[in-house]
């Protein structure tokens, strides 16, 4: 109750010292007096001439008296605010001992009052994190961004990390933004999702909202970088579910683990994150590259091997299920989804800008615009005017197909990072995906199978299937394979199978397809082999 009391009176010392200030007269207020004075001081002689009194003693001292009462009150000033100052300090400390003291007490401190900057009609909220220093510097991103939380009905929140459980992490940027947005999400209905947005992010289409991503599988949407091997750790979506808000959490604290040398902070820190909750074969590896960053900026080789070999263990990006892991079964209710999402490069709601030219599309791609950091960009090729929403279409929107064929072209000269060329299987080659956007992340149980129990366990389910066929086919001659080929074709879509050397060797490396997907033969010589 004492700190409470400190507390009112620190800041009732506040505004008695902004009464003060206020109670100061300005430097104009003088000279405007002195000028008046002045004026009073001329008369006009009989044969029209003028007489200047300025130049009397009273006058003079009147000046000088009114000059000390200036500086008097510009000191009084300044001495307010730095009274005002100490007392705002003091009034923090009383406030962080009076949440320190409930915490001993086995309670925790109330949360800060939180309300949007603009407020929407649907359980979706642009959140970014800036400080006062990020609001001034990005303005007219931020306002472009307000643009379309506005046209689309969605919630705006501006952040600057006030939350008592993410005092370790205010001296550092960006770790301190994962730990408020869990937080955030605390204090939201139940499944509300947050799409986190770094401050340097343009919303270049506005007619078009986020359903393509809302409704597909994953409380927690991360994507990779469009022109790197990162998975981009800045802007992502996460939805109020209780296992979204430990990942975050744990994320921030990987704070505590961050090696000496350069590591890119939160964005180096994301991928061991990811390969452990996963648990993913070889993320012992990538954790030991983590730790044994000692090279500084200007040496950033072991740093992208680290981030290379991390992107090696993930595979392609795809939906996770993490049910089946620790990480899961301690955080993931049963009637919760338990999905992380990793988006194929171009396909997620936001990409950087410069590489796709400041364009974009109202019906494919990208909705926003990542690493726009000079202001003057904001309407040299985005908006006629940004403060009133008006997009400058001309610039900024291009038809579908010149769209298309520049994402093709990216594509193209990155065949490192996009999966092309006459070796490509699946549905994220570049060839099948790029030009219309329709890349989409692979199913948790699609190949390549990057755990090794998953792979596992196809292979025994495989092996005992083998078994049984081949006793039934001994101790009845039946014609399998044409068998097969009514189930796949009947019942299987998706589907492919092999029968290989089976024991009168009639049907010796015959294959049986139909539909769209086929694994093609097995490794393995004598497997049969079905998926789906």
């Amino acid at each position: 109750m004492t700190i409470l009391m400190s507390g009112l009176w620190l800041r009732c010392l506040i505004l008695a010292a902004t009464a003060t200030r206020t109670l100061s007269v300005p430097i104009s207020a003088t000279e405007q007096s002195i000028a008046h004075r002045k004026q009073e001081a001329i008369s006009v002689n009989a044969d029209g001439s003028l007489t200047d009194f300025s130049g009397s003693e009273s006058l003079r001292a009147e000046r000088e008296a009114l000059a000390q009462a200036a500086a008097g009150a510009q000191q009084a000033a300044k001495a307010a605010q730095r009274a005002a100052a100490a007392a705002a300090a003091a009034a923090d400390s009383a406030e962080a001992a009076q949440n320190r003291a409930m915490r001993k007490e086995g309670s925790e401190p109330p949360p800060p009052e939180l309300r949007p900057v603009e407020q929407g009609l649907h359980p979706v909220g642009l959140v970014i994190m800036a400080d006062q220093n990020f609001q001034g510097k990005y303005t007219s991103q931020i306002q472009s961004i307000r643009c379309y939380a506005q046209q689309q009905g969605y919630d705006l929140w501006l952040l600057n990390g006030s939350f008592p459980r993410c005092v370790a992490f205010r001296s550092d940027f960006f770790y301190l933004k994962h730990c408020a947005v869990a937080e955030l999400l605390e204090t939201r209905p139940e499944r509300y999702t947050a799409v986190v947005l770094d401050a340097d992010v343009v919303a270049v289409v506005l007619d078009r909202g986020l359903e393509r991503w809302l409704r597909s599988p994953g409380e927690l949407q991360f994507y990779q970088r469009i022109a790197g091997p990162e998975v981009m750790a800045g802007n992502y979506l996460a939805r109020n579910v209780p296992w979204v808000r430990e990942f975050l959490r744990r994320w921030a604290l990987l704070r505590s683990r961050k090696p000496p040398g350069f590591s890119s902070a939160d964005n180096g820190a994301l991928h061991v994150a990811l390969v452990n909750i996963l648990e993913l074969e070889g993320a012992e590896n990538v954790s030991a590259l983590y730790s044994n960053l000692t090279a500084l900026v200007d040496n950033l080789d072991p740093y992208w091997n680290f981030v290379r070999a991390a992107e090696k263990v993930l595979g392609p990006p795809r939906a996770w299920n993490l049910a089946n892991t620790a990480f899961g079964q301690k955080t993931c209710t049963w009637s919760d989804s338990c999905v992380l999402t990793i988006w194929p490069r171009m396909n997620f709601f936001v990409d950087d800008g410069v590489y796709l030219g400041q364009k974009a599309n109202g019906l494919i791609g990208p909705v926003m615009h990542h690493g726009i950091k000079n202001a003057h960009d904001v309407e040299h090729h985005y908006y006629q005017n940004v403060w009133s929403c008006t997009i400058d279409a001309g610039a900024s929107l291009v038809d579908q197909s010149s769209f298309g064929h520049q994402a093709w072209q990216i594509a193209a000269g990155y065949p490192e990072l996009y999966p092309q060329g006459l070796g490509c299987a699946g549905p994220q080659c570049a060839e099948a995906c790029v030009s219309n956007f329709t890349c989409f992340p692979l199913d948790d149980d699609d190949e390549p199978l990057m755990r090794k129990r998953q792979r596992d366990t196809r292979y025994l389910f495989a092996f005992a299937l083998v078994v049984v066929l081949g006793a039934v086919r001994v101790a009845i001659p039946i014609d399998f394979s044409t068998w097969l080929g009514d189930w796949v074709g009947h019942d299987r879509p998706f589907a492919c199978a092999r029968l290989s050397q089976d024991p009168h060797r009639e049907n010796l490396h015959r294959y049986v397809r139909r539909g769209e997907q086929c694994l093609g033969p097995s490794k393995h010589e004598g497997w049969f082999w079905i998926d789906r």
